[in-house]
């Protein structure tokens, strides 16, 4: 896979990232209609589905070796990111920590899920070197 495919992944999932940011700046600002509230609200969810679908051709392209590496970091993801879940979950219930609403943790989730991925995606490379 050529490697501009990858940056051009890493771009969306930038620009997704700014879209979403711009677009929590502009609906605290001020009232907007239900049908621009949509759009900003959902503008992130557009280059983030085309991150989606370049990540995906990156990954077949991989040769197995790869992939299988890919897989494993994704799982640590995953895995990682609904123990993360979890415990904070627990934490909250159990009155430890204040609650916290989705809107609010969803930008931890994505950073805690894409740390994760890297560091199982760096573990599973040096098992195989």
């Amino acid at each position: 896979m050529p490697v501009h495919t990858r940056y051009q992944a890493a771009i969306w999932a930038i620009v997704s990232a700014i879209l979403a940011v711009g677009a929590g700046v502009l609906l605290r600002s001020r009232e907007w209609s239900t049908a621009v509230r949509v759009v900003l609200s959902l503008g992130p969810v557009l280059p983030m589905a085309w991150y989606c679908v370049l990540a995906l051709r990156v990954i077949r392209e991989l040769d197995k070796l790869e992939a299988r590496i890919q897989l494993e970091g994704g799982l640590y993801g995953l895995l990682g990111t609904a123990l993360l879940t979890m415990a904070v979950g627990l934490l909250m219930k159990g009155g430890v920590v204040p609650p916290v609403t989705l809107a609010q943790g969803w930008p931890w989730l994505w950073i805690s899920t894409f740390l994760l991925w890297a560091t199982g995606s760096a573990l599973a490379g040096r098992r195989y070197r």
